[in-house]
């Protein structure tokens, strides 16, 4: 056999063999795939930036509104960030960001946020940070609101969980849990 030829073999045989056969590390496992997370590095900043699926609240708050036609438009949107690709210990808390467009103003400044885990026991929150903004057809209002590392678990770990905006009561249902679950797992690289 000619020497090419049996090059060619040791390649193929040698190609075939495991890495951890030939005694070489193999790369970390890529974290699982998530349905609601969305993670993204920026290199030039060396940050780190995991983002939650937008959750739909507005039929949340149908039952305390008379007219259906004046339920605003409230999305939640959350993130968390930490230096670098990689993060060996917990995250110190969590972004959320209550957005609502209506016909008219809804909150018209900060408000209180308090948590109500499992129909039983309250979180105490604390207050949020407003924005407005006129749109062509209505207004939309920012509310944002940093939630700790020892609140997020607690959310994550609810049977059951509502936040009381202001004076607005904002009822989760299964569906829309999981994606907060699942923000408050992944700030915990130990999870």
């Amino acid at each position: 056999m000619k020497t090419s030829s049996l090059l060619i073999i040791a390649f193929v045989l040698l190609s075939s063999v495991p890495a951890s056969a030939l005694g070489q590390d193999q790369k970390a496992a890529a974290p699982k795939a998530s349905r609601f997370l969305k993670t993204k590095f920026d290199r030039g900043k060396n940050i780190t930036t995991v983002t939650m699926k937008t959750i739909n609240l507005s039929g949340s708050m149908a039952k305390e509104v008379g007219n259906l036609t004046e339920i605003p438009q409230l999305d939640l949107e959350g993130y968390f960030s930490y230096a670098g690709d990689q993060f060996n210990q917990p995250v110190d808390a969590a972004t959320l960001t209550f957005k609502t467009f209506s016909k008219y103003p809804v909150y018209q400044r900060e408000q209180n946020v308090l948590g109500v885990l499992n129909d039983e026991s309250a979180l105490i929150l604390g207050s949020t940070q407003y924005k407005a903004n006129s749109r062509t057809f209505g207004f939309e209002e920012v509310l944002t609101i940093s939630i700790p590392f020892d609140a997020m678990q607690k959310i994550g770990g609810a049977k059951s969980f509502k936040f009381i905006l202001g004076q607005r009561e904002i009822r989760f249902r299964e569906k829309e849990l999981e994606p907060l679950r699942e923000l408050a797992k992944a700030m915990n690289p130990d999870s």
